[in-house]
């Protein structure tokens, strides 16, 4: 994967040529291709060169000599030109095609490989609808400098240097004065346009991930704006989103439409001067008819090269901005858990220990204070605790999706940073209250696309877990299509598609978050027996609200105020009438004694 090696001043643009360099590593592994479409690069700059030369001619010796077949000579040379430049073009925009998708190609994989790697903190700040723009949209403007963009630079580019030795060569007196009249008042444009166009270019591409972002959440959380009827409110903000956007590309076209026109009137100016000096070297007869329409046809087309590199800077521009959005993610440190090399692959077998766990997700606001215990093999032990005490906090430690700044945690008595991240995800079995299915059928789900994994296992695990229940009632039964994050399904379908496809791992770790919230009193009758049949014979994790569900635990433990404050069996915090107790009396004192 290559990285970029630079940072970004968002004000001063100090490293276009870093960027440039990276966007050139892609192109190293198809050097001979890249090698060959410059072949053509070059051909096809160099070759209008010569209309002039061979219309001069026509001019000077065939026309005042009335030799009707040297013309059509000349005619034949001119048709031979364009039609050599007509093939070469193809092949050069064919092969620069190619080249870009094919960039794009590993760019993007490039991209969701490193996006994968990252951190769970990069996701928990960043709307997923600006990381898509950087997949997609940024990408695209990368591919439009690859395709078109670099080719128009480095094939005007070596047009211009070619017909400035021309013009010099042809008459430098003339070619001076003409060039001292307008270049300078071209650089001082160019300038210009740089520095508004640059800066424009940086804010569209921001815009752009804004309103995706913004598309994406409004779009996920649908259903709570028209609940609180918040449509009018959203509309505003979307609105004030997409004004920003259309303003900013009118002052982009404003820019644009003011440039190029000062481009063409620069050319007039020297074709005017061009043939008011011209015309009185013909008069002296320092200057031939030939000679001057010449002059004027590379005059022109040295200003046809300006105003082409001048759109290929647009592209450039645009494409350079992108690189600044996807180099920022690109430069995004991956999880140091898959920074482990050689690291411990087991076999696992359950046992997990905290020695004085300290933990905070922003700087030293500890979510976790000084927390130690240890779960043996196959042990089923239950979390508890009010919101926000840091029972989800353990989970997400427990499978590493976030590194602790004190203490140590140990699973199988190895410190979690030395285990393989892989090996010991591969065994640790996750059901979070908030289940996300993937678009899909429902096999697919279950076995999250493994081939190796057969029908007849899926649908042995599936009555395992009481999912055979609603999955024969529905249509094609297990190739029955689910929606976008299965939201056709009910909560508890959705809670059992998820403990089948966990199963379906064969986990020795098995960790249930909440897997009981929110759902109906028959689903939760199958998916505690479910529970109870999952978590038989292997370490098991329960955080649960509902304490009744959680009394066959053998052990109990309360967190408090990122503290861990009690543990126990169920009787056993019962009679002891501490935070346990009373958290069970609000729950239940309507309906049962605490003792019961």
């Amino acid at each position: 994967m290559r990285r970029f090696a630079g940072s970004f001043d968002e004000k001063k643009r100090k490293f276009d040529i870093k960027l440039v360099f990276w966007l050139l590593s892609y192109v190293k592994e198809m050097k001979l291709l890249m090698g060959v479409a410059v072949i053509f690069l070059l051909l096809g700059a160099m070759l209008p060169i010569a209309l002039p030369e061979v219309i001069q001619r026509a001019f000077d010796i065939y026309i005042p000599q009335g030799d009707i077949h040297g013309l059509f000579v000349i005619a034949g040379i001119l048709l031979g030109i364009n039609a050599a430049l007509f093939f070469i073009q193809y092949l050069q925009v064919y092969i620069m095609t190619f080249l870009g998708q094919r960039i794009m190609y590993n760019l993007r994989l490039d991209i969701f490989s490193h996006i994968m790697r990252l951190p769970k903190r990069f996701f928990d700040k960043n709307p997923i609808g600006r990381i898509m723009t950087r997949v997609t949209s940024d990408v695209e403007a990368l591919a439009e400098l690859l395709q078109s963009g670099l080719v128009l630079i480095i094939s005007e580019s070596i047009m211009l240097v070619g017909i400035l030795v021309f013009l010099l060569f042809k008459n430098w007196v003339l070619t001076l004065v003409t060039l001292l009249g307008t270049i300078p008042l071209l650089l001082l444009g160019m300038t210009v346009f740089r520095k508004k166009i640059t800066v424009i270019y940086r804010e569209m591409r921001s815009l752009v991930a804004r309103i995706n972002a913004f598309l994406q959440e409004s779009i996920v959380g649908m259903d709570i704006i028209q609940l609180f009827n918040r449509q009018k409110r959203d509309m505003k903000r979307f609105q004030s989103l997409n004004e920003s956007y259309y303003k900013t590309t009118i002052r982009a076209l404003i820019v644009n439409g003011t440039f190029f026109p000062f481009i063409s009137f620069l050319s007039i100016f020297a074709k005017a001067f061009i043939i008011w000096f011209g015309g009185v070297q013909i008069l002296k007869m320092q200057l031939t008819t030939g000679q001057l329409a010449a002059f004027l046809i590379f005059i022109e087309m040295f200003f046809k090269p300006l105003r082409e590199l001048s759109q290929s800077y647009n592209i450039f521009q645009a494409a350079m901005a992108a690189s600044e959005k996807i180099t920022s993610i690109m430069d995004e440190p991956e999880s140091v858990v898959y920074s482990v090399r050689n690291g411990f692959t087991g076999p696992l077998d359950g046992t997990i220990e905290f020695c004085n766990v300290w933990f905070a997700y922003d700087e030293e606001n500890w979510v976790l204070k000084d927390v130690s215990f240890k779960i043996e093999k196959g042990e089923t032990v239950a979390i508890v605790g009010q919101t926000g005490s840091g029972k989800t906090t353990i989970i997400n430690l427990i499978g590493r999706f976030y590194d602790i700044q004190k203490g140590k945690i140990l699973v199988d008595g190895v410190d979690i940073k030395e285990w393989d991240i892989s090996a010991l995800r591969r065994k640790m079995g996750i059901v979070l209250q908030d289940v996300f299915l993937f678009s899909g059928n429902v096999r697919e789900n279950i076995s999250l696309y493994n081939e190796e994994i057969s029908l007849d296992e899926i649908r042995e695990i599936v009555r395992f877990v009481n999912a055979d229940k609603f999955i024969d009632k529905l249509p094609e039964k297990y190739e029955t299509l689910i929606m976008e994050r299965g939201k056709a399904l009910s909560v508890g379908q959705r809670q059992l598609l998820s403990f089948a496809r966990t199963l379906t791992y064969r986990p020795a770790v098995l960790i249930l978050d909440e897997a009981t919230a929110n759902i109906d009193s028959e689903t939760e009758k199958y998916i505690q027996e479910a529970t109870l049949r999952m978590t038989e014979g292997r370490t098991a994790i329960i955080i649960a609200h509902r304490l009744a569900t959680i009394k066959h635990a053998h052990r109990i433990m309360v967190i408090h105020r990122g503290e861990l404050r009690e543990a126990g069996t169920h009787d056993e915090l019962i009679r002891r009438k501490g935070i346990y107790y009373d958290l069970y009396q609000l729950q239940y004192k309507d309906q049962e004694s605490p003792g019961a």
